[in-house]
């Protein structure tokens, strides 16, 4: 099975692949391979962190620069780091520690930002925007059909 690459404005992403419907559940030793093949992709994590960065920082108009700043900078630029760090930690997968890294933030900094925004979908008006920020990321990830006869399927497999 071939991985998928998503292109938002430049960047390529390969996700994390998911067992295919109908097939075992993996074993303990497909899992520590899955997890030592994943923790030597630093490709992985960076391409996913600069997704969300590039996502995050167009939906809500905080340049990328700041997100990855040393220091808070302003509430509206802690709020989009925040929201990036939980769609890297959710939608994409990634630990708290590789999150952390990526952000330039401790591990549990980012487990404080995934419950401040878990908590904050308790809005139903946030939770309706988040929702679909998640969908715009499910939505990119997705097999797209061939463009050309006689391309494969999935028109940004490598």
């Amino acid at each position: 099975m071939s991985e998928c690459v998503v292109d938002f404005r430049g960047i390529a992403i390969r996700p994390r692949s998911e067992d295919s419907e109908g097939s075992s559940p993996p074993t303990n030793s497909d899992a520590a391979n899955s997890e030592e093949h994943y923790m030597n992709n630093s490709d992985y994590l960076s391409r996913s962190g600069l997704y969300c960065e590039k996502l995050v920082s167009t939906l809500l108009h905080v340049p990328m620069v700041m997100l990855r700043a040393p220091t808070r900078q302003g509430a509206d630029v802690a709020f989009a780091r925040q929201v990036a760090m939980y769609l890297a930690h959710t939608k994409f997968r990634l630990p708290l520690t590789d999150v952390g890294v990526y952000f330039g933030r401790d591990r549990t900094t980012v487990a404080h930002a995934c419950h401040l925004i878990e908590d904050r979908r308790d809005n139903s008006e946030f939770d309706a925007q988040l929702s679909a920020i998640e969908e715009l990321i499910d939505h990119a990830m997705r097999p797209r059909a061939p463009l050309i006869e006689g391309q494969t399927t999935q028109a940004w497999c490598a």
